[in-house]
């Protein structure tokens, strides 16, 4: 019983990859304010990191809430927009309701201020890679992930709490395990109204 439900989580996934696009990135000004949202909706898909840079060059380091929105894809694409993130001090935002995992949930983490409401659904898993259609755990790329988690200052019990779960299952953060893992979260009420 619990092969076939892997089974079909496994197939669930692979239809997912198999059938998404690049992920959808926009940039707006919040209306009489200096605030910028940048939306980034989807699955990662190779190249969007530097799409991702390209869109938000123009942007001041201030004042830009990231709106997360995707259930993961191209883990290099996830650390690459993470990288720029942290880089340029932006905030990273997932608005109540909103799926976030995978990929998109380690992007998340690079916020300067990391925004969630008590509904937001943020998911972690091991990297893996494909073994024709099933995932398979694999070291580099959870190496790949330590090393980007530890350069945000991530602590090591909670890079073990984002790796644990396998690329077939999920690990959702819940308010009170951020604050036990010391992973500063805020919760505005002017987020989940963001155009």
């Amino acid at each position: 019983m619990r092969l076939a439900a892997t089974l079909l989580v496994q197939l669930v996934f692979a239809l997912i990859f198999a059938a998404a696009n690049a992920a959808d990135i926009k940039v707006d000004k919040v209306a009489n304010s200096e605030l910028f949202t940048v939306r980034v909706t989807g699955m990662f898909q190779k190249g969007d990191g530097e799409k991702f840079e390209k869109a938000v060059a123009p942007l001041p380091d201030l004042f830009v809430v990231v709106l997360l929105n995707g259930n993961g894809g191209d883990l290099d694409s996830a650390l690459a927009i993470g990288t720029e993130i942290r880089r340029r001090g932006f905030s990273t935002a997932v608005q109540a309701g909103v799926i976030c995992a995978s990929a998109c949930a380690f992007a998340w983490l690079a916020g300067d201020t990391r925004y969630m409401e008590p509904s937001s659904k943020i998911g972690f898993h091991a990297a893996y890679i494909e073994a024709g259609r099933l995932p398979l755990e694999k070291g580099q790329p959870n190496a790949l992930v330590g090393a980007y988690l530890y350069q945000l200052g991530i602590s090591a019990d909670a890079i073990k709490y984002f790796t644990r779960a396998s690329p077939t299952d999920i690990q959702w953060l819940s308010l009170r395990d951020s604050m036990i893992l010391g992973i500063n979260v805020t919760i505005p009420s002017e987020i989940a109204s963001a155009p």
